[in-house]
């Protein structure tokens, strides 16, 4: 599931952003910079004239916020999302929340999804012994969730994007791919709980609450 999910498709942009103009280049709709004031740009998704998302190349640079862990161990060996899930915050939207609480037009959030390392010798509850001790430790590279704030309308007619957020997955081999067909339906109830921080479950990740 999406660390984030949707919010009204009429979201106004943040207090002291301009939104950044759109131009068609090669059959792609490149996002550029949304400015802001008093801090970093905001660095915009890039999008295909279909409307699907093009893959961010330096999620790893960008603002590590933390890592839920749903281990198998926990679920009777069915975890539904058993594995790491780290996450990171483009830099200039980061920048954005740390000063004013709130996440501006153009945020990307970047969900790595690494699965546990499980070698022969693994544990019953699906922990290792390592040098350091025993415990869970990060293995395969599964694929990547990609969530986009995105007020315009693009996202419209989309069942994977609308109301202000759209969502995307990339697979471990470059592939693209979605992991529902109406995630409206599959995954905002989900964050319902969550839904007056924007939908973001912020007491999880340490760096969203200082």
């Amino acid at each position: 599931m999406p660390l984030l999910t949707l919010k009204s498709s009429h979201l106004l942009l943040a207090a002291g952003l301009i939104a950044g103009t759109l131009a068609v280049t090669g059959g792609a709709l490149i996002s550029k910079e949304v400015s802001a004031q008093n801090g970093p740009s905001v660095s915009c998704a890039t999008f295909m004239a279909d409307g699907k998302v093009l893959r961010p190349v330096n999620w790893r640079q960008w603002v590590f916020v933390g890592t839920p862990l749903r281990p198998n161990a926990l679920y009777d060996g069915k975890a539904a999302f058993p594995e790491f899930h780290n996450v990171y915050i483009e830099p200039g939207a980061y920048a954005h929340y740390a000063r004013t609480g709130g996440l501006p037009e153009g945020t990307q959030i970047a969900k790595e999804l690494v699965m546990i390392r499980a070698p022969g010798g693994a544990n019953k509850d699906g922990s290792t012994d390592e040098v350091s001790g025993t415990g869970y430790f990060e293995g395969e590279f599964v694929g990547l969730e990609l969530t986009v704030k995105d007020a315009t309308d693009r996202f419209t007619d989309n069942k994977l994007w609308g109301d202000g957020w759209g969502w995307a997955f990339f697979g471990a081999g470059g592939r693209v791919k979605t992991t529902t067909k109406d995630y409206k339906a599959e995954c905002l109830t989900c964050h319902i709980p969550a839904k007056e921080n924007d939908w973001i479950y912020v007491e999880g990740y340490p760096a969203l609450k200082n």
